[in-house]
């Protein structure tokens, strides 16, 4: 594994996890979705640090999926 994918995985798992903590305590549906965005964006670090191949296509879509999200939870966060 990459050192650097390694630890762009590690820090989007502790942002998903802060992001479900923030959810349970304020119950602010955007720190949830926010959070799982970050988990799929470490999700996506941890294929692109093990090559696998034909995982490019589900890389870009992961990531795409995460981007929507958090842009999605921003949106929210400015309609409140």
């Amino acid at each position: 594994m990459h050192i650097v994918s390694g630890i762009n995985a590690f820090l989007c798992g502790v942002i998903w996890v802060a992001g479900l903590i923030v959810y349970r305590k304020s119950k602010i549906k955007a720190s949830f979705y926010i959070g799982m965005a970050f988990g799929l964006f470490g999700i996506s670090h941890l294929l692109a640090a093990g090559m696998f191949p034909g995982t490019l296509t589900v890389i870009l879509a992961v990531r795409f999926l995460a981007y929507a999200m958090v842009g999605f939870s921003l949106y929210k966060l400015a309609c409140r």
